[in-house]
Parts: C-alpha cells; structure tokens; sequence
C-alpha cells in the first residue's frame, strides 16, 4: 500500500508540467525558488511507479502459473520473458543501429595528460550546457569536460526550462562571466588551465586569452595555461577521501536498519 501511495505522488509529480496551471506554477518555481530545478526532469519521479509494476508483474506471474499445468506454465514464463523485446524491439538492436560507441578524438587524451602533470582549476571555453560536435553528427551532448579532465573543470551551468534561463549558482563561474561580458582577461580569475573547444557553436574574443601560454593546439582542443597561477597540491584525495567516507557511512545507516528490522520482526528461519 505504501508503494503504491509513492507510485501515485510520483505520477502526479512526473505529470505536474503538463496539468492545467502547472507548466506555469513549474516555470515560477524553477524561477524564484532554490533546488525547483529538481523538478524540470519529472520522469525521474517515475522510479517507485517502476518498482511497483516490476513487483507487481513478479506477483502476478506467479499466481498465473500457480493456475495452470506445469507444462503450459513453462510456456507462459518464456513468453512473459520475451515480452519486453517483443514490445520494445529496437532494444534488442541498440536502439536500430542509433546506440553506438563513439570515440573521442586524440585531442582530448592529450589535454587531460597536460591537465594531470600539473592539477589545477580547467575553464572550458566557449560557455555551453551543451556541445555539438562534428565527429558526433546529429548528436547533442552535455560538456564532455568535466567528464574527461582531472581537476575541478568551470563549465556552464545555466539552468534553461524553455524559454527561462535560470543563472547557476556556482561562485567561480559567476566571476569568469564578469569577466568575460567585462572584456578582462581570464587569466586575472586565477584558474589554471583554459581549454578553448573548436568547431562548436560560440566564439571566444582572443583579449580574454591574453597573457596565457598556449601549449596544445590542435584541430579540436587549444590548450592554455595561466603563467601567474602556481599548481598547487591536489586535493583530489581529500575528495576522494570524503566520498568514500560519506559512502561508507550511508551504507552502515542501511546495514543498521536491516538489522534493526530483522531483530524486531520474527522470521521463518
């Protein structure tokens, strides 16, 4: 019952945009109020109606072949196993052929092997959510950057619902986009490396890359490093360390629970 009440408020909330006075109240709320982002990909909120309709197709099944003679029931299961490629078919293919691995060009393995010898902070240039590529026609993709350079990468995060763009909140970032509308070097916001993006939509003015050091040019990625920056040392491990921690902890709040659950409940074996 339980599930199925939070299967319920899911739908609701996956539907809310496209109910009468939602996608207006959605467009407030993304506005004027922090964290209403969350509620711009509303399929997420789909996940217990997810688990309900897998616990419930299990239960069913079962009552199903509880019904019949164990030579059919057979049958039946196979065909109920079959029955999401039957549905689905373009699945079974990877999408018809449209689901393939795309490799990046050598231009990026170089930059993150600069960008590793010396750690540092990475501007990725020209601002963009969002990249189109000419080695991954007919595709649209998130910044690749953060992905596949080390360090802490500055890329654009605008937050767009239609016609809205709501500004990110991430301090750094709101200083280079002074810097950038001001005309003023980027070298002066004191990040390491700047990693200038080609053939992609937008320019980057040359009097904003003044005073950096060019050091990897090549027919996708230009590489730049900041003279007046000195690397510092990685506090990757303390990243790391704290991820790991805050894992470390969640899963002993789970393990807790369960014992605590199966200690109060009595149990068959």
């Amino acid at each position: 019952m339980r599930l199925a009440v939070l299967a319920g408020i899911g739908c609701l909330l996956a539907a809310f945009g496209v109910l009468p006075g939602g996608d207006a109240l959605l467009r407030w709320a993304v506005v004027h109020l922090p964290g209403a982002g969350l509620l711009r990909d509303g399929q997420k909120f789909l996940a217990p109606y997810a688990l309900l309709l897998v616990v419930s197709a299990a239960v069913g099944v079962e009552r199903l072949v509880s019904r019949i003679d164990r030579e059919v029931a057979g049958v039946v299961l196979v065909g109920l196993l079959l029955l999401p490629v039957a549905v689905l078919p373009d699945l079974a293919f990877g999408g018809a052929g449209r689901l393939r691995p795309v490799s990046y060009p050598a231009d990026w393995q170089v930059v993150a092997g600069l960008v590793e010898e010396e750690p540092g902070e990475v501007l990725a240039l020209p601002l963009s959510a969002y990249r189109a590529y000419s080695w991954n026609p007919g595709r649209v993709v998130l910044d690749p950057a953060p992905r596949l350079l080390p360090g802490t990468v500055l890329t654009d995060d605008t937050l767009r619902v239609g016609d809205v763009a709501v500004a990110g909140e991430n301090p750094r970032l709101r200083e280079v986009r002074r810097a950038l509308a001001e005309g003023r070097p980027v070298r002066t916001t004191g990040v390491r490396w700047v990693v200038v993006q080609h053939q992609v939509p937008g320019e980057v003015d040359a009097e904003v890359l003044g005073g950096l050091v060019r050091v990897h040019d090549g027919p996708f990625l230009t590489l730049y490093r900041n003279p007046e920056v000195v690397p510092g040392p990685d506090g990757s491990g303390r990243a790391r360390l704290a991820v790991v921690t805050a894992l470390a902890a969640a899963l002993l709040v789970v393990v807790a629970a369960i014992f605590s659950a199966l200690h109060r409940r009595a149990t068959a074996w």
